[in-house]
């Protein structure tokens, strides 16, 4: 992902909130963070708002309901990525809304972004999802340009914010086109806990300042 000068990019109440995910240019335009649009839940069921088409990928459809439990209870916010076979030690921010309704990410490569809107390393189901950019004016080529080599069963441990670690084995890497991604997948807040970790690939196209496609690591609990 590249920083605003060159380039693109992968806040409201927690409590009530269900988000809309698509990939779309955000902070830099040399690679895109993942775009959400924030829903708040009302007493009462609301349809469902029609899919809103971004620039860079598909729309993803909001769901609305009633908050559970879980959804109401704190998220401990993950806060150190480590990724020993990637030489990977980084800082993990929460990151919320830019004004542009889109996911922020650090604007330095040497640190990550965490989708405070979604699960955490301690919650009991959904992925936690972890951006950064490839690279950025600040902070040059960044350390989440070398998960694309990652072999399958690399361990990743995230501290949490309450000094607990929690150990991840990587099951997959794959380079997938930003027009398509299943964005909806990636940030899943109901299905088995999960960490995918997303950074832009593939080859850049000069004329727009975007990559065409992510890097998406996909890793379980150990």
């Amino acid at each position: 992902m590249r920083s605003t000068n060159r380039s693109s990019s992968p806040t409201a109440a927690r409590a009530g909130l269900i988000a809309v995910l698509a990939l779309a240019a955000a902070a830099l335009a040399g690679c895109s963070a993942p775009a959400v649009t924030a829903t708040t839940y009302q007493a009462t069921p609301s349809p469902t708002p029609t899919p809103r088409p971004t620039a860079e990928g598909p729309a993803i459809p909001r769901t609305d309901g009633r908050l559970s439990a879980q959804d109401m209870s704190p998220t401990v916010p993950p806060v150190r990525i480590t990724v020993p076979a990637a030489s990977i030690d980084m800082q993990v921010l929460p990151q919320g809304l830019g004004d542009d309704g889109q996911m922020a990410v650090p604007s330095d490569s040497r640190i990550a972004g965490w989708y405070e809107f979604g699960s955490g390393p301690m919650s009991a189901a959904g992925t936690t999802v972890i951006v950064a950019h490839i690279d950025a004016r600040v902070g040059g080529v960044g350390p989440f340009s070398r998960i694309r080599d990652l072999p399958a069963g690399s361990p990743i441990a995230i501290q949490a914010g309450n000094g607990s670690v929690h150990n991840y084995v990587t099951t997959a890497v794959q380079e997938v086109a930003k027009e398509g991604a299943p964005m909806a997948d990636y940030f899943d807040r109901a299905g088995p806990p999960r960490l995918i970790l997303i950074t832009c690939g593939g080859k850049f196209n000069a004329a727009t300042g975007h990559y065409l496609d992510n890097i998406v690591v996909t890793a379980t609990p150990q």
